[in-house]
């Protein structure tokens, strides 16, 4: 069975390919979801899933470094089809979120540590929400960076929310 990960890293590599595996780690490095490990440990497990399943397959003689490229199989591309279009609706549940996760436990910290706690999660937001703004602002026009800008749109989108809850919980402290 694959995980959502191992489809986004097909994904990654149908769009790039041929592609190494030190690209895919870079490419995850960059991502607008904080969720997405781009570590050792993480990325070649994968790549290594893809290809036993032959999903993914090398295209060309290893190059420098002995990295080898990449490219989605005829079978990679039906199973990233079937991802894409068979979802269920787990996927639109709510994802975790660190900073939500710790307004849960606020009550453990006094009101006015409550009170800085909540105005430094909202910071960080917004730098979040500038660094996104940044990087939409650096989209190229091509047809790939468009579909890439609607993801890091909707991943603003999620951080803009964030906020504006954040700045409710502010507003619902007792004695605030």
């Amino acid at each position: 069975m694959l995980t959502e990960l191992d489809y986004c890293i097909l994904g990654i590599v149908w769009r790039g390919q041929p592609m190494t595996a030190y690209a895919v780690r870079t490419h995850l490095a960059q991502s607008t979801t904080a969720t997405w490990s781009s570590s050792t440990g993480t990325v070649y497990p994968s790549i290594r899933r893809l290809r036993d399943k032959g999903l993914i397959a090398p295209q060309t003689q290893p190059g420098p470094r002995n990295r080898e490229p990449l490219g989605v199989t005829p079978a990679g591309v039906a199973a990233l089809e079937m991802w894409l279009v068979q979802s269920d609706a787990e996927i639109a549940r709510a994802t975790a979120d660190p900073v939500r996760t710790r307004v849960h436990f606020l009550s453990a910290l006094s009101p006015d540590q409550r009170l800085e706690t909540l105005r430094h999660y909202q910071d960080i937001t917004r730098t979040a929400i500038s660094e996104l703004e940044a990087k939409l602002a650096m989209q190229g026009v091509t047809e790939t960076d468009r579909l890439e800008c609607l993801g890091t749109t909707g991943a603003l989108a999620e951080l803009r929310a964030r906020l504006e809850w954040l700045k409710e919980v502010e507003r619902s402290l007792p004695g605030e």
